[in-house]
Parts: C-alpha cells; structure tokens; sequence
C-alpha cells in the first residue's frame, strides 16, 4: 500500500474551498513560490496512493455542496486520485497528534484496513489511563474519508 502523511499547517477558507489547503514552507521560498498547497493544487496531482492523511488543523471542513459533497481538501485529494483520505475537522494539538498518527500507522503496519485503524486508535486512546490522551481535543478531530 501507498501511503503519503502531510504534518503541516492547515488553512481553511468556508466561502471559497478552492483556497483551502496546506502550509509546507514559510521560509527559504523562490519568487514564484508561496510555500502553499492547495486544493486546486492537489486535485491535479495523480497521487495513486491508498490513502492521504493530514494531521493539520480543520482540513476536512469545507463547503457542503449537494450532490458533490464536502469542497475542500476532501473532494481535491479524491479529485487527485487518492483512494482514501484522513482529514480534521478542527485544529489539532501538535504533541498529542504526532503520537496519534504513530500509533495509527503502527496499526496500518500490522495489517489493519485504514478505517478500523483509525477506529481502534481512538478507542486506544480514550481508554488511556494518562489524561492527556483521553480527551477528545486529541483523537475526535480524526476522519476518513474513501472507501
């Protein structure tokens, strides 16, 4: 399986989701670069990979749309060719996600789908006997998106 893992800034923007996307660099940037992937950018990439996740902050809000779904990062990364997709629904803490995103993909190592991965990280981390772990701020904003 291909898997490609974003750990950035997220950017959302509700009234025109073709705005929306991901902060890969600040610094050190060309003249014709902005350092900025968004969703039009990565709806033309052919990513052929199983599954996207991003661990940034509310990149799998967008705008609802009937009949398309969810425009943003969502319908972008599955307009690029991306079979499954694992988004937040609101921002995200940069520790307790970083250990989130191990133990997933830890999980995806040993064989587990995508989705039950995910599922079985939460449930992993809400019967956590350290607080930290336990509260929702920290596995909640975790979605997928796919088949």
């Amino acid at each position: 399986m291909d898997y490609v893992v974003f750990s950035t800034h997220g950017y959302l923007d509700q009234k025109n989701p073709d705005l929306s996307g991901i902060v890969l660099s600040r610094t050190n940037l060309g003249q014709s670069e902005d350092g900025y992937l968004g969703a039009s950018d990565l709806s033309a990439f052919n990513f052929r990979s199983d599954l996207v996740f991003i661990s940034a902050c509310q990149t799998g809000v967008g705008k609802w749309v009937p009949g398309e779904g969810i425009l943003g990062l969502p319908f972008a990364l599955y307009a690029g060719g991306n079979a499954s997709t694992i988004l937040t629904l609101w921002p995200v803490l940069d520790g307790s996600s970083a250990e989130f995103v191990e133990h997933f993909f830890r999980r995806i190592k040993d064989g587990e789908l995508p989705g039950v991965a995910l599922s079985e990280t939460k449930r992993e981390f809400v019967v956590d006997a350290g607080k930290t772990r336990r509260q929702p701020a920290v596995w909640a904003p975790c979605v997928y998106y796919g088949d």
